[in-house]
């Protein structure tokens, strides 16, 4: 095993996580910009309600970090890996539950710690 890419556990927790929400963040950026109806919740307040840039700021924040995913994903591995990634990472698949891996269990593996590295730095920014 390669000690390249150690994270602790509690900063791989959080990226874990985060790329579990991958495709619910992808969706949610959809939805920033389709046409809804807006809603006047707050009466009498003396701050200015902007809808159009809260949903604006909360699509360029995703974006930002569906972006990172994918740069890591693609620094980590070539395309047929790639894919094996992503799906294990967005979905919580095990290797054995992927299908056709193009590459061995532990070269798997290491491939995903390396991208799991990688979104880290990204992060670190």
């Amino acid at each position: 095993m390669n000690d390249n890419y150690k994270i602790p556990p509690n900063v791989y927790r959080e990226l874990k996580y985060l790329c579990l929400q991958y495709e619910d963040m992808r969706r949610e950026i959809a939805g920033c910009y389709g046409i809804s109806a807006v809603s006047c919740d707050s009466v009498g307040g003396s701050s200015i309600s902007d809808p159009t840039a809260a949903r604006a700021e909360k699509a360029m924040r995703l974006s930002a970090d569906v972006d990172k995913i994918d740069e890591a994903l693609r620094l980590a591995a070539d395309e047929p890996v790639r894919s094996c990634i992503r799906r294990a990472v967005t979905c919580g698949l095990k290797y054995e539950h992927l299908g056709a891996v193009p590459m061995g269990r532990r070269q798997f593996y290491e491939a995903r710690r390396r991208f799991f590295y990688l979104l880290k730095l990204l992060k670190k920014g």
